[in-house]
């Protein structure tokens, strides 16, 4: 994680951190540089030092779109990304001054809940890939629609744009002489 100062209660939202895919439980970060209510500095960390962290929510940032282009060389590349991020919820700092902890409770998202949301939309796809599939048998061979065809000559009268020039007779450059002898 990266250095940020956090406080007892304090709600952060940070790059992935690899608790792995739907971690919700506490972590705990023993690598404090700074902590206490006495600013105690540690060399490289403080002895004895851990924060409490719950992790409340994962999911994707929003969506970061990156153009790059190159003038008359017909050069475009559009790449877009969004980062995995991951809420947490700092429950208790311990410093070797003592143990801040917090009285307000994290807001964790209930898995259950949302093992059933996934299990309902799982079984409606199910039942009208059905629906789909029963249409289709009891209907037998679909046709598909024919085209209507069009007579050339039948296409209604034919728009006058005025009268028209007829194109002009090419010379063939020098008259043709008759040679006398």
């Amino acid at each position: 994680m990266k250095q940020e100062e956090n406080s007892s209660g304090w709600v952060s939202e940070c790059a992935e951190t690899g608790g792995g895919d739907n971690y919700w439980g506490p972590v705990k970060f023993a690598d404090v540089v700074i902590g206490g209510e006495k600013a105690v500095v540690g060399n490289p960390y403080v002895k004895g030092a851990k924060v409490t962290v719950v992790v409340e929510h994962q999911y994707r940032g929003p969506k970061v779109l990156v153009y790059k282009k190159k003038r008359r060389h017909k050069y475009r590349k559009m790449r877009g990304h969004r980062s995995e991020l991951t809420r947490l919820f700092v429950s208790q700092i311990t410093t070797p001054d003592g143990v801040v902890g917090t009285e307000s409770k994290p807001h964790v998202m209930d898995l259950e809940r949302v093992a059933r949301k996934v299990e309902h939309k799982e079984k409606h796809k199910a039942q009208k890939d059905q629906m789909k599939a029963a249409e289709g048998s009891a209907e037998g061979h679909v046709e598909a629609p024919v085209k209507k065809v069009v007579a050339k000559g039948s296409s209604g009268a034919k728009k006058s744009g005025g009268a028209k020039k007829s194109p002009a007779k090419k010379s063939a450059g020098k008259a043709k002489t008759k040679s006398k002898k």
